[in-house]
């Protein structure tokens, strides 16, 4: 009896420490996938954050607050082509548009992105502090440094 309940006792003592290791695979893989996605900006994954994925931002040249359009609150309301397909794909254009949302001549345009852009810079930069690799960026967005345009 004694033998058999110490053979029971060594398989789930190694059942165990078989599921405690694939469980640590299973998080180090998981938090491998979440850097990952930090990398570089993916326009077909919304990250989480304080922003709408789909509403649009701007800030002047130069300058660190970003403000919510009053212009075009979704991307779809820009007709320029050029922005829209870049705020779509890489979440940030320089440019400037018209009342329309059309494209015009460059000068000093201001800098437009996407709700999804700013949420992927939050969660890069939270990434960066939790490392303690950085301190806070300037180019993080904070949600009481979002106003609104005139």
């Amino acid at each position: 009896m004694k033998k058999g309940s110490a053979i029971v006792f060594i398989i789930t003592l190694v059942s165990f420490a078989c599921i405690t290791v694939q469980a640590a695979q299973r998080d180090t893989k998981d938090r491998h996938s979440e850097a990952m996605k930090l990398l570089s900006y993916n326009a077909d994954y919304s990250y989480q954050g304080p922003f709408k994925t789909k509403e649009v931002f701007l800030r002047g040249e130069g300058k660190v607050i970003w403000f919510l359009s009053t212009q075009f609150k979704k991307i779809d309301q820009i007709t320029c082509s050029e922005a829209s397909s870049a705020l779509r794909n890489e979440g940030t254009w320089i440019g400037n548009l018209d009342d329309n949302g059309q494209c015009l001549d460059p000068g000093e345009a201001p800098e437009w992105t996407s709700g999804n852009y700013l949420n992927y810079l939050t969660e890069k930069n939270k990434a960066r502090r939790l490392k303690g690799s950085a301190t806070e960026s300037e180019d993080e967005p904070q949600r009481d440094n979002v106003g609104q345009d005139n």
